[in-house]
């Protein structure tokens, strides 16, 4: 992808989504939501250039079709086929949210590489971004230690009271980046934490043979197939009971250490008032990735222990997520530097990684989630040329364990 194509695909998925939460948010007089119409068509009007045609009226009915609909012929849209802006509910999907944030990661290292001021990029263009940067530059100068500490916080606590928040010692300029709870995730005023992620998970209502009913599940679609979906009845006020709302997958055997289980209880109901949650963006791409980090960490350390190896979470001030030593005979260790990445859109990701000519932090692997897997081909194709391997989590694991002389499983 070009310089012009990422920063023109950022400027038009950036207004796509203002314009779709604009078109569905409850509370907006008609006046805000008309204006905020009007400034998002502008804007892609601008980024499509003068000779785009493109009626206001087309424009607001094409935010509930595919994006491909509303890209100019000169952006590709390889690895965009069924992107939808916006679900059946009315909510910016999480395939349009994470476009977004994965083509300004994208987007961000052309501009370094290229020390590139660029046209004007609006400050909602890049929120997302900037939000997960400022955070770790909150955490990043208080030691390796309590960085390790802080970070581990951001991923086990995106939600919780402010007494809860407040108790868990993160710097100030990482607490504001807790928010008041979205009217996506509430129902009469009472929140669901997914029970993987503990992110407040987002709340419809449906009908079925002529009834209403409840629905919630995570935003973060593996979590809510993993069990993290659920349905109840609508209750007068008080906090409803949820129930599991479909049967959820089931890891292999060989992935089930580090699959990340839902519990057979559903998960309370929580009062709103007083409560906060991380960014979206700050959750999607700190505590969901963040997670199967810890995991593959603490299994790792659980499998190695007594081997000799050191495993290493997040060192060097947070180079790459993982480095395990193994001894060798003679004193020699053989040293594996991975780096965890879990991106919605693999291209993109191989476009980071072709512009950065490898990971700048010196790692050897890329590995991601195990229900990335089938990026796995195209990522190792990219890394290969820069003396790198990409695998799935639990292939990493198990080569680390062979290495050792230790069973998997």
């Amino acid at each position: 992808m070009t310089f012009g194509a990422a920063e023109g695909l950022s400027l038009l998925n950036t207004a796509f989504i203002l314009a779709g939460e604009a078109l569905t948010a409850p509370g907006l007089h008609p006046q805000e939501r008309a204006a905020t119409l009007m400034e998002c068509h502008g804007d892609v009007l601008a980024a499509l250039g003068p000779s785009a045609h493109l009626p206001f009226g087309y424009f607001r009915a094409r935010l509930r079709g595919p994006i491909s609909d509303l890209l100019p012929d000169w952006i590709s849209s390889e690895g965009m086929e069924g992107v939808t802006i916006l679900d059946a509910d009315g909510y910016v999907t999480e395939d349009a949210f994470d476009l977004g944030w994965e083509n300004a990661e994208l987007l961000s290292l052309i501009r370094s590489l290229r020390d590139f001021s660029g046209q004007r990029v609006s400050a909602d263009q890049v929120r997302s971004h900037r939000a997960q940067a400022e955070v770790f530059a909150a955490i990043s100068g208080r030691g390796p230690d309590q960085y390790v500490t802080d970070r581990r916080n951001l991923i086990t606590h995106p939600a919780g009271t402010s007494e809860e928040l407040s108790e868990l010692g993160l710097p100030l300029k990482a607490i504001g980046f807790y928010t008041d709870i979205s009217y996506q995730c509430l129902y009469l005023g009472w929140w669901f934490g997914c029970p993987v992620c503990r992110w407040p998970m987002k709340v419809t209502e449906y009908k079925q043979g002529g009834r209403l009913f409840g629905r919630v599940e995570c935003f973060y679609a593996r979590h809510a197939d993993t069990g993290a979906r659920y349905s109840f009845h609508p209750t007068d006020g008080g906090p409803p009971d949820l129930q599991p709302f479909t049967e959820p997958s089931r890891p292999t055997n060989r992935e089930a250490l580090l699959h990340l289980s839902v519990s057979d209880d559903p998960p309370p109901a929580r009062r709103a008032e007083g409560c906060k949650a991380l960014d979206r963006g700050v959750w999607r791409y700190t505590t969901v990735p963040g997670l199967p980090e810890l995991r593959l960490h603490q299994v790792l350390e659980d499998r190695l222990a007594g081997m000799g190896a050191t495993v290493q979470l997040w060192p060097l001030g947070d180079a790459y997520d993982h480095r395990i030593d193994i001894p060798q005979p003679g004193g020699a260790a053989k040293v594996f530097k991975a780096d965890l990445k879990d991106y919605t859109h693999g291209h993109t990701l191989g476009q980071s990684i072709h512009r950065a000519q490898g990971d700048r932090g010196g790692a050897q692997w890329l590995i991601v989630p195990d229900h990335r897997s089938g990026q796995v081909p195209m990522l190792d194709g990219i890394c290969r040329q820069y003396g790198m391997r990409a695998l799935a989590v639990t292939d990493f694991a198990v080569m680390v364990c062979d290495e050792a002389g230790v069973r998997w499983a």
